[in-house]
């Protein structure tokens, strides 16, 4: 069944994707140092993936707070491992940029997933 009121909250399919990292540009200079960055990804995504996309599969739901339903991204496979890889060189590349701030150690810093439902 169709929920009214949560339909200007999905997300359209044709703007799913996995976000890989999120940062906050203060200014200019941090604008075109994530530009640079980003044009320097390439190069990495080509690496991690040759030239076929990562073939994924999803298993269940997640949320962060209310805020967000998503697809979880799983099982595990040789895809998703090389993409945590990459999500991993373009962390690193932005932390060395720094546009974001170095990581805090161990743990699961990285959530892989889409974004069904956003209310913020």
């Amino acid at each position: 069944a169709r929920e009214p009121t949560l339909e200007p909250c999905a997300v359209p399919p044709e703007r799913s994707h996995l976000t890989v990292l999120v940062f906050h540009a203060a200014d200019d200079a941090d604008v075109q140092r994530a530009r640079d960055a980003l044009r320097d990804c390439a190069p990495l995504a080509q690496r991690a993936f040759g030239q076929a996309p990562p073939a994924l599969s999803f298993s269940g739901l997640g949320s962060f707070g209310q805020n967000v339903l998503f697809a979880r991204v799983g099982p595990a496979n040789a895809d998703l491992e090389a993409l945590s890889r990459f999500v991993e060189d373009v962390r690193q590349l932005y932390e060395h940029r720094e546009l974001i701030p170095p990581s805090p150690g161990e743990g699961p810093a990285w959530v892989p997933h889409v974004t069904l439902l956003k209310t913020s």
